[in-house]
This record gives structure tokens, sequence and C-alpha cells, in this order.
């Protein structure tokens, strides 16, 4: 009975959903929190962009957003790749209307190991990815 309550009251405060109208741009979305949190903000009415390195697994995810009752594409890239980020912004604009409302910067990857024995080489690309390097 609480539930229903719960899922009732949450019908009426937004029965649309939360991000409802909001278009958004998820990277790294292809598996683990990425696709999650994709699941989510689609389940919250976003149209949801699935930014992934993995065309197939970002392909998934918008199958699985779609047959749920979302909206999503994905746009397959490497996001060190300045070329593939443009692509990217004006897919998600032309799927949005011509407006982007949510990034969220979810792209990563790390190499198992103790982090004091991970040489420069091997992070330097994962440093990249997650902040301006100032040396590049």
């Amino acid at each position: 009975m609480v539930n229903e309550r719960a899922a009732q009251i949450a019908g009426h405060l937004a029965p649309n959903g939360l991000l409802a109208g909001q278009v958004a741009i998820i990277t790294g979305s292809g598996q683990g929190i990425g696709a999650e949190a994709a699941h989510l903000f689609a389940r919250e009415g976003a149209r949801v962009v699935v930014q992934d390195i993995d065309g197939a697994k970002a392909q998934g995810v918008v199958e699985r957003i779609k047959q749920a009752g979302g909206t999503a594409i994905a746009v397959t890239g490497d996001m060190l790749d300045a070329k593939h980020i443009d692509e990217l912004v004006k897919k998600a604009a032309e799927f949005g209307g011509g407006k982007i409302h949510i990034i969220v910067n979810n792209a990563g990857f790390t190499w198992d190991g103790v982090i004091h024995k991970v040489s420069d080489q091997i992070s330097q690309p994962g440093r990249r990815l997650t902040a301006k390097d100032e040396a590049a």
C-alpha cells in the first residue's frame, strides 16, 4: 500500500519523469555505471545519447532502453579523438532538436595493477580522457 501511494504521488509530481524533455549525452555508457545511468535517465524521460567506443555494446543499451519505452541513439567512437567529439555533439544536437541539456562524462578505463607500479605511459591516456593535459 505504501509503494502504491508513493508511485501515485511521484506520478503527480513528475508524470513524465524528472528529466522529461531533456537530452543527455552519457559517455562510456555501453556497460557498467554508464549503461545504468543511461537506463535511469531514460526511465526519467530523457532522450539519451549512448556514447561508447564499442558500437555493439552501445547499440545493446539503446535497444534495451527502447524496449522499456525510452528514446535513445548510439554514437560510437573514441573520446580521445577530437573529430569524434565534434560528431558526437552534432548528432546529439540533431537528436535533441538543437539542444543538449546534460552531459555525463563517464568514459574512462584502467589497467589492473598497484598504483605505484603503473607507468606514466600506461596511465597517460586515462589522464587525458578525464582532465585537460597541459603538456599535450
